[in-house]
């Protein structure tokens, strides 16, 4: 197999070609599936509003309207088909960036308000996504760490679910996949023109993404850091200059459009501290907090009856709060929040070890698969393993090595405080396989030196 790949002949080519059958074939077997359904039903009503010239609104009564309908026909009911409210009570959304809903309002402007359209985009970028896994393995090692960081990506399951749902999580893989690749190209001296645009490339990928998952927002920081480490210090200063503008110009209408609508400067959605609470709810903890929307927002009205979910209000409610338990318990908190890197590394093992319900679909982690617990821990502790071993071989490469590892030391610092479920895990999960590459590699090299030599012995 080895020489085969060495050799060419479109494996490449195959492995897309693969990964993209298979995520058509998700897409059949998944298109009606219903989990995450309050996310799609939110994102779906604000493109409608879009679409009708609204504005960045939704209609909470519609919304539980296009629920219903869902769940009572067991079928992702396309928008276009379910009536429009008989009357409209509009307000700002709050508790979700509007991002996702723009793009889908500009699809369905051109194809109708059909879901097939976001997931067939999706489905093409994420099948865009394993060429570029193929090109920073190569970069990180060789062309068979490459082939086999593309193979890996190709038929990563949790990764092609997340890709065909209408879900704007999605977004954040390819944003760290596509900004991992441009600063790789930034590694080698490049013209001054091309620099610039590689730092707008990113600059932009990154903006959009934020319009659409704010846990992102960060990371332009770490990337404008970052040009200080590949760069002369002047060259560096220009070049973090030009991300940082890039970034703010193209988030400064959402900062607009929330200081107008909510009186408030914010470019996060106004659910941070609802999350943070999500997050208390994964281990026991001293309030006795479920790792459940429902429960959270009766917890805190039964507490405030004035605060209402998706509000400032709640959220500053929630945030006192917050500030309150982390006065009260700090070691208990900052034990939480190693426990977190720990399933962010460890996905399956991390889970079963420190979450207080391990069953929640929420937090199955990167090996959400139909194999039995046995196996999917063996898995898991087998890819930690390849992980580790992936980082330690490029150590001679070091610089590479923490380029590519950059998303996953950021979400460790970003998400760990918080909240984390599976569809973060998955965002970063890329990195894992690409160190894991590089262990396979390693090893396949082993075994084809070892066999050679008995070859020529037993000769």
């Amino acid at each position: 197999m080895i020489p085969f790949l060495r050799k060419g002949h479109g494996s490449v080519l195959l492995i897309i070609i693969g990964g993209l059958l298979l995520r058509l074939a998700f897409l059949a077997l998944k298109y009606n599936s219903l989990e995450l359904d309050a996310s799609f039903a939110v994102q779906g009503e604000l493109a409608r509003n879009i679409l009708n010239g609204r504005g960045l609104v939704v209609n909470q009564q519609h919304i539980s309207t296009i629920l219903q309908t869902w769940r009572s026909t067991s079928m992702l009911v396309d928008l276009e088909d379910i009536p429009p409210p008989s009357s409209e009570y509009l307000q700002p959304e709050y508790s979700n960036e509007p991002g996702y809903g723009l793009l889908l309002a500009g699809l369905w402007k051109i194809f109708g308000q059909r879901w097939i359209s976001i997931r067939l985009l999706q489905i093409l970028i994420d099948t865009g996504m394993i060429f570029l896994m193929f090109r920073i393995g190569m970069c990180v090692w060789n062309r068979i760490t490459g082939l086999f960081a593309a193979g890996l990506y190709a038929v990563l399951i949790p990764q092609i679910e997340l890709a065909v749902r209408p879900h704007r999580d999605a977004w954040v893989t390819f944003a760290f996949i596509v900004s991992t690749f441009f600063l790789l190209r930034l590694i080698l001296p490049r013209q001054k023109r091309e620099e610039v645009l590689i730092a707008i490339g990113i600059a932009f990928v990154v903006a959009l993404t934020a319009w659409m998952r704010s846990t992102i927002l960060v990371y332009i920081v770490i990337l404008a850091l970052t040009m200080f480490f590949l760069r002369s210090f002047r060259r560096a200063t220009v070049l973090s200059a030009i991300l940082i503008m890039v970034f703010v110009a193209l988030l400064s209408p959402l900062l607009v459009r929330n200081y107008t609508a909510f009186g408030r400067f914010m470019v996060t959605r106004g659910a941070v501290w609802h999350s943070f609470w999500a997050g208390i709810g994964q281990f026991r903890n001293p309030y006795g907090m479920k790792e459940s929307d429902e429960f959270i927002v009766k917890y805190f009205r039964q507490r405030y009856p004035s605060a209402h979910y998706g509000t400032p209000e709640y959220e500053d409610v929630l945030k006192d709060e917050a500030l309150k338990l982390l006065r009260e318990y700090p070691w208990w908190y900052a034990s939480t929040v190693f426990r977190r890197a720990a399933v962010i590394i460890s996905p399956k093992i991390g889970r079963e070890a420190f979450f207080e319900d391990s069953s929640r679909p929420t937090n199955t982690g990167i090996l959400n698969v139909g194999l039995s617990r046995w196996i999917l821990l063996l898995i898991d502790g087998l890819m930690v393993a390849a992980l580790l071993s992936g980082f330690w071989l490029s150590r001679k490469k070091w610089r590479l090595a923490l380029l590519v590892a950059l998303p996953l030391v950021y979400t460790l610092l970003t998400l760990s405080p918080f909240y984390v479920v599976g569809r973060n895990i998955m965002n970063i999960y890329f990195v894992t396989l690409i160190f894991a590459a590089v262990s396979f590699d390693f090893l396949i090299q082993k075994v084809e030196t070892r066999f050679r030599v008995a070859q020529r012995e037993d000769v």
